[in-house]
């Protein structure tokens, strides 16, 4: 079997360094719909250790103050270029595949990534079945094509991570099933989906811009890019019994800082001087704020 990989540059390596972590931090353990911080709250397929037996209550708030957000800030998710779009994304979608919090391979809306028929040259994802969006149309192969192509298409930063997709050869096997060929073997495929999934947020088919309409465990309310946005729980959410919350609404701002240009501040958006992360309900993360700096 040919294991050669040769889209894997040394660019591509140093991509997949410090900015890759700081992103996947930002979407993990800042407003992450079912881990990361509302794991806290009791919303993980892997439940976080306690030192007591009392079950996770429902309901309540989780208040995210963030900084840095700008009148650019972008609630679209294959354009999103902040930690403060990439936590907000974290919310409404989801990608194919993702990486748990010990790195490895966490299959989120894909049940199986595989080579086809052996050949890392062809890539067949399986998606998992009984999905649906915010707007109760069913999640299916034809959603993942449109992503991958228009990704690529338009240039964003996930095409770098996609791989040399061959996008004239993707065709959806049957409603479920995607075929993914690659214009020479890509051994890291999974990897790099997995690695680069807040890049890699799934959107409806033939969607390109405006309301968003995701899988995630929130769906839209309402969102003023640099000021606030504010997300609901999501009724229909595919992992039964989550998330926990019934609202995530994140303040963000970009202030001037006594530090000097270009440096944020977010203690103009909260009364206390403090970036709190503040849920009226639930486990470990009732007043759980960090100091500003």
């Amino acid at each position: 079997m040919d294991r050669s990989d040769e889209h894997v540059t040394p660019v591509l390596r140093d991509a997949l360094g410090r900015r890759q972590f700081l992103r996947g931090v930002a979407a993990t353990g800042v407003v992450a719909g079912a881990g990361g911080l509302l794991a806290a709250c009791g919303g993980s397929s892997t439940p976080a250790s306690s030192s007591t037996s009392e079950k996770p209550k429902y309901g309540g708030n989780l208040s995210v103050g963030m900084s840095g957000g700008s009148s650019s800030d972008t609630l679209d998710p294959n354009q999103g270029l902040t930690e403060v779009d990439t936590g907000r994304s974290e919310c409404l979608y989801e990608p194919l595949v993702k990486l748990d919090k010990d790195a490895k391979h966490e299959f989120v809306l894909a049940e199986s990534i595989t080579p086809h028929n052996g050949s890392l040259s062809e890539w067949v994802i399986k998606l998992r079945p009984g999905i649906t969006w915010h707007n109760g149309k069913d999640f299916t192969a034809a959603d993942v094509i449109w992503t991958m192509r228009r990704i690529i298409t338009n240039g964003f930063s996930g095409t770098l991570f996609l791989g040399p997709v061959n996008l004239k050869g993707i065709k959806q096997l049957d409603n479920l099933t995607v075929l993914v060929p690659m214009t020479q073997p890509f051994a890291s495929f999974v990897d790099q989906l997995a690695g680069s999934w807040y890049y890699l947020y799934i959107v409806p088919d033939g969607w390109n811009g405006g309301k968003p309409n995701g899988t995630g465990p929130f769906t839209y309310k309402s969102f003023t890019a640099g000021q606030r946005s504010v997300f609901l729980r999501n009724k229909n959410y595919w992992q039964h019994g989550l998330p926990y919350l019934d609202a995530v609404p994140t303040p963000t701002a970009w202030w001037p800082s006594p530090r000097g240009p270009g440096s944020s501040s977010l203690s103009p958006c909260v009364s206390t001087g403090r970036r709190s992360m503040t849920s009226t309900s639930g486990r470990r993360c009732d007043s759980w704020s960090t100091a500003s700096n």
